[in-house]
């Protein structure tokens, strides 16, 4: 390889360009043999890495990939971590808190062809309590596993109606009546008051049997 630019103590400090046996670039601010400052890097394969260098790895910028991945955030290990946004090449848009490459953390998933996920992302999932709006309108808000609808939830079609109950596998399996919604709204404060109660009044009731 080779490099052009500024040295200090024979090694590459200040502006420079660098090309690897590989075919890899840099170029932009060095310290000691590596980038550190503002910069670009292109891998073998083409990737495009540019903005704030330090040691030689980049900490905050933009990723561009060959094959459409566009990423604009914070990196680690040359991976998106932290607060960024994905965008991915079939027009699906993620933009929250990322863990080695994938949407982890609060975040918002935006679909090309309308619709959206946000809620708590584990590895690009949507996890525990969230919110999917669909492309028709519809919205539902409840618990997920893994990306889908499991676990309590309400869905509302556009017409208003709203179906509420236990979700499996995105599909309401048993939905809610009124007992279920009273439970549902009590708080947890008052169980105790209630099995009292319910323990008295059986316990008369057997009293009135003996």
């Amino acid at each position: 390889g080779w490099y052009e630019g500024e040295f200090k103590k024979g090694r590459h400090n200040g502006k420079g360009v660098k090309l690897y046996r590989t075919g890899a670039r840099e170029a932009g601010d060095f310290r000691d043999g590596y980038l550190h400052g503002t910069g670009i890097y292109v891998t073998v394969n083409g990737h495009r890495y540019e903005g704030n260098f330090e040691h030689g790895e980049l900490t905050a910028g933009k990723l561009t990939s060959t094959d459409g991945v566009y990423y604009e955030g914070t990196f680690k290990n040359w991976m998106a971590n932290g607060t960024g946004v994905w965008n991915y090449p079939n027009g699906t848009v993620d933009k929250g808190e990322f863990k080695d490459g994938e949407l982890s953390g609060n975040g918002r998933r935006l679909y090309a062809e309308g619709g959206s996920q946000e809620g708590e992302f584990v590895n690009g999932l949507l996890e525990g309590k969230g919110r999917q709006a669909y492309s028709d309108g519809a919205i539902y808000e409840g618990e997920f596993k893994k990306g889908v609808r499991e676990g309590h939830g309400i869905l509302r079609q556009p017409s208003g109606e709203a179906k509420e109950g236990e979700f499996r596998d995105g599909m309401l399996v048993q939905p809610d009546n009124a007992i279920t919604r009273l439970v549902r709204c009590l708080p947890f404060s008052a169980w105790p008051w209630i099995l009292l109660v319910l323990t008295i009044s059986l316990l008369a009731n057997l009293l009135l049997v003996l």
